[in-house]
């Protein structure tokens, strides 16, 4: 098991197990269980048939998010069409409600939208499992994390923390998601080094951290 940052501002963990379905011919070796933490809750806790579970699925998927999407999420991304002070769960809520008279501006409204949350929703690219709804979004010098379980997607399952925002420095962020990713990119690597995914996420992230270290 592997721990990053603290877990009253922002605690990411992840512990690498055996695939109990084999069923992945490729990802396999990232089967494991991931918890973050943000200040103190565990966004990815879940109860099932009255037992509490840790989010359980091949990480590569989560790992594969992140890496992609990360320059967004810390960087210059602003959300669609308006500017809010309102947090960011208050702003999808708008902007999904919103109506158009126009058939094309809602179509293009809809297609920027969709394209935004790809890239602040992880559970856009979920390789098929049920995890929590969380978006991160820049804030100036803060990122807002969100959640929001509030619409189930499957009756046996009960996410411990509905609906909520809170906001992490921007810097601390940066700081334990990098050493996440440089840790679980280099697992993933070490675990099958012919895996051609596992080999572009490293190769990715190392690229993306010589940039941040050379100030880009």
């Amino acid at each position: 098991m592997k721990k990053f940052g603290e877990k009253d501002k922002l605690q990411l963990i992840y512990n690498f197990k055996k695939d109990p379905f084999g069923e992945s011919k490729y990802f396999s070796d990232s089967w494991g269980t991931f918890e973050i933490y943000v200040k103190n809750k565990d966004l990815c806790r879940v109860t099932m048939y009255g037992e509490t579970r840790k989010y359980e699925w091949n990480l590569v998927y989560i790992t594969e998010w992140l890496v992609y999407n990360l320059e967004y999420i810390i960087g210059y991304d602003p959300f669609p069409l308006f500017q809010s002070d309102k947090n960011l769960n208050d702003m999808l809520e708008i902007a999904c409600n919103k109506e158009w008279e126009d058939d094309l501006e809602f179509d293009l409204w809809y297609g920027a939208l969709h394209t935004w949350t790809r890239r602040h929703a992880w559970a856009s690219e979920s390789g098929g499992s049920l995890i929590s709804n969380v978006s991160f979004y820049r804030r100036g010098n803060k990122i807002e994390i969100t959640w929001n379980n509030e619409e189930e997607r499957d009756l046996r399952i009960k996410y411990e923390y509905k609906k909520g925002t809170e906001n992490i420095e921007r810097k601390y962020f940066i700081e334990v998601i990098c050493e996440f990713l440089a840790n679980i990119t280099e697992d993933l690597y070490q675990k099958d080094k012919n895996n051609k995914t596992f080999k572009e996420l490293k190769e990715k992230f190392n690229f993306w951290l010589r940039c941040k270290e050379n100030n880009w």
